[in-house]
């Protein structure tokens, strides 16, 4: 009961119920005293004429007569008396109507109450009514709204300025607009990101798939080709096959990263091992340009991260390091904690990056202006992006050019 009457309807409607029955009591009490009045005069009229009839024949019987009139009756002299009237058919059956002396009065009694009554319901459904027009017009708002959603408006915003259930009811309302409206922004931008990703796999496997194809058709066709020839065109059908491969599996690799399709599963492990399993895949072609990947902090680091994604994040950072650093350079990973995070830097000693250029670094397939390597795609920064986001972390770059790169990967501890 008392959550109902947190209702500003509810209130509004008891209020004016209340005063409206004080009203209906205070005219029912006046228009009743004026017609027990009128029924008084009646009586009295009656009770005068019957007595100066009785002392005009019976003048001596005065003193008699009046006492009914001021005394109480006796029980005798009352039983005597409905004996006779009731020998006229004047008794308690009689209806109101009926009496003579009554008649006139009943008639007009009976059309006051009965006016009374029929104005008194048209003032009740006309108060109804009017809550209830208050009361529906609200509904209407609600239901204008909803058919906004309907044709796609999600841009909803009911009024929540007020106690009750159905200030209530509007904040669900706009909560519901409010989900509704990011939940089709997410399906807008998974369609876009599908379209894109479909439209970037089929662009970058046309290259290799022509190359793939030509060398084919050649390897068909042409019977007299030596052997060592031959052998070249294999050789290089399977390094575009083994590129289309690479690719297809990073793509869908980012394609889930991007829809958060990965779940990471980010336990206490050592920084110093998930680092030394980024570095395992590198070795060889750093080593093919006699380059050192130095680790060079002293105390190893436990916090929670998935080391296989992370590792793979470092290993395209590292990777990219060693593609744009000089023969015999040193590229150099240090690590430290703080009281607020866990931050991996990656300096190399390359050609850098133009300041320009920086803030589209990590950009799906986008390949810095210094970058001359013919193989390179541009895919595995973005796929180091999404890996350490993924998980709650950050990542930037410094770089000036001819003075090296720096990748900064953070990792806040109140996230992880």
């Amino acid at each position: 009961m008392q959550a109902l009457f947190r209702n500003k309807e509810v209130k509004s409607m008891t209020f004016k119920f209340i005063i409206l029955q004080i009203i209906i009591l205070l005219l029912s009490t006046f228009l009743i005293n004026i017609e027990l009045k009128k029924l008084n005069n009646i009586y009295l009229a009656q009770n005068s004429a019957v007595l100066g009839k009785i002392l005009i024949l019976s003048p001596e019987e005065e003193s008699n007569i009046i006492k009914y009139y001021t005394k109480d009756i006796s029980e005798a002299d009352l039983e005597y008396g409905r004996a006779i009237l009731t020998k006229y058919g004047y008794n308690q059956s009689l209806s109101l109507s009926e009496v003579p002396q009554f008649k006139t009065f009943y008639k007009g009694f009976m059309l006051k109450t009965y006016s009374y009554l029929i104005i008194l319901m048209l003032a009740i459904f006309i108060f109804i009514m009017f809550d209830y027009k208050k009361l529906f017009n609200n509904i209407k708002k609600i239901s204008s709204e909803a058919e906004k959603i309907i044709s796609g408006n999600f841009n909803i915003k009911l009024s929540e300025n007020g106690e009750g259930d159905f200030y209530i009811l509007c904040h669900q309302f706009n909560e519901m607009g409010k989900r509704l409206k990011l939940s089709m922004d997410t399906l807008k931008k998974e369609k876009r990101f599908l379209k894109n990703i479909t439209s970037d796999i089929s662009h970058q496997l046309k290259t290799p798939l022509s190359s793939l194809i030509m060398f084919n058709e050649i390897l068909l066709k042409d019977s007299k080709l030596k052997e060592e020839t031959r052998q070249d065109f294999i050789e290089k059908s399977a390094e575009q096959l083994n590129r289309m491969e690479w690719l297809i599996k990073s793509l869908l690799k980012l394609a889930r990263l991007e829809s958060k399709s990965i779940e990471f599963n980010c336990k206490n492990s050592s920084l110093l091992k998930t680092l030394e399993k980024a570095i395992s895949p590198i070795k060889i072609q750093a080593e093919d340009k006699n380059q050192k990947i130095l680790l060079n902090s002293k105390e190893d680091i436990l916090f929670p991260h998935d080391s296989n994604w992370t590792a793979e994040a470092i290993t395209n950072i590292i990777k990219n390091s060693v593609e744009h650093s000089k023969e015999g350079s040193n590229i150099e990973i240090i690590w430290e904690e703080t009281p607020l995070c866990v931050q991996v830097f990656i300096r190399d000693q390359g050609k850098g990056i133009n300041e320009r250029e920086l803030p589209r670094i990590f950009d799906r397939f986008y390949k810095a202006s210094s970058n001359e390597n013919p193989n390179s795609i541009g895919i595995g920064l973005a796929l180091s992006k999404s890996i350490v986001e993924g998980q709650g972390g950050s990542i930037i770059v410094r770089s000036k050019v001819n003075l090296g790169s720096e990748f900064q990967i953070t990792f806040l501890k109140s996230v992880i």
